[in-house]
């Protein structure tokens, strides 16, 4: 049919095919997905050869490893939408967020390591407030007002294990609009020294931790 429509036949994309496996074999790494494609078919085909399938397996497993690495995670995205909503917010990078977060850790629990830091605060003040949004607005405008400095720091948690991206709004002020603007997610806000941390969870409450009052 192939012959008769176009003037050639299956043996052609067959021949095509392998002489791609054959150079990508030869260079041993995957520079695209279409080459991705073709040696996934190759290697799923059970005529070949094991010890060449097992050196495509592991050229395929590397390049699936270093896309992944390259992509932006859930989180990342995250924040890098929340940065891009005002020119007050800028996105930290990954070492010192490792820094900030460490930092704000020493005044919690020694379980910094959970994903749920709430669970393990001492002396911290919960507050539920469920569907409610004017009663969410109005506790997190609250307690945002009661930690120190103009500025803050955002970690975005969203139920993930980290590492957590952070931000830092210039003017702590905006954060209740710029939640607002993104579909929920959790997080964690805290003011530049660590000492006042403020959770927002997934049961709907507003969790507040102040080092100060111990």
């Amino acid at each position: 049919m192939l012959i008769e429509r176009h003037g050639f036949d299956f043996n052609l994309f067959v021949d095509r095919n392998m002489r791609k496996v054959c150079a990508v074999l030869r260079r041993g790494s995957i520079k695209n997905d279409s080459e991705f494609r073709v040696l996934a078919d190759f290697s799923s085909d059970t005529i070949h050869d094991r010890m060449i399938v097992d050196l495509a397996d592991g050229l395929l497993a590397s390049y699936q490893t270093s896309k992944r690495a390259s992509e932006d995670s859930d989180l990342l995205r995250i924040a890098k939408q929340m940065a891009a909503l005002s020119p007050l917010v800028s996105l930290i990078d990954s070492q010192a967020a490792e820094e900030i977060l460490a930092a704000a850790g020493k005044f919690h629990t020694e379980n910094s390591e959970s994903v749920h830091w709430w669970t393990a605060l001492r002396s911290a003040e919960t507050i539920h407030y469920g569907d409610d949004v004017a009663a969410w607005e109005n506790i997190l405008s609250q307690k945002i007002g009661e930690m120190d400095g103009n500025s803050l720091f955002v970690a975005i948690t969203d139920d993930e294990q980290g590492p957590w991206p952070v931000l830092r709004l210039a003017d702590k002020l905006i954060l209740v609009e710029l939640i607002q603007s993104l579909h929920y997610f959790e997080y964690m806000a805290f003011q530049e020294d660590g000492r006042r941390l403020l959770f927002d969870t997934h049961h709907n409450t507003i969790v507040f931790f102040s080092a100060h009052t111990l």
